[in-house]
């Protein structure tokens, strides 16, 4: 029981990791394919100026079939569907995480300041 009362009672600070593999909205979409590549991600936050603007999938990625585009990433970013602030309690999330089938979520600073601080995976 000592452990469900310890999860029960964690939010996202204190499992978030920092934020350091990300992308700008004037990235071209190519460069977006190549840092999900090379990190593994599946979703990747859009950030400009230190704060969230939308995200990027993998999935709107393999539409863009030439390995030549001049697309640039805010041409094919959407909002976030689920975002998460260092409060925000952690069983509910991993829920909501579940439910929409996400594996990566931004953590930003408050839902008014949407200054990314982290990243919190469901892995």
């Amino acid at each position: 029981m000592a452990c469900r009362d310890l999860l029960m009672r964690a939010s996202v600070s204190d499992v978030m990791e920092p934020c350091s593999v990300f992308v700008s909205s004037h990235d071209l979409v190519t460069r977006a394919r190549a840092v999900m590549r090379s990190s593994g991600l599946r979703t990747l936050p859009v950030i400009d100026g230190g704060r969230l603007e939308g995200i990027i999938t993998a999935r709107q990625i393999i539409r863009i079939t030439s390995t030549r585009s001049n697309i640039p990433v805010a041409g094919i970013m959407f909002p976030p569907r689920l975002i998460a602030t260092p409060t925000s309690n952690l069983v509910e999330l991993g829920r909501d995480m579940v439910k929409l089938e996400i594996s990566n979520v931004p953590v930003v600073q408050s839902y008014s300041d949407k200054t990314v601080i982290g990243l919190i995976s469901l892995g």
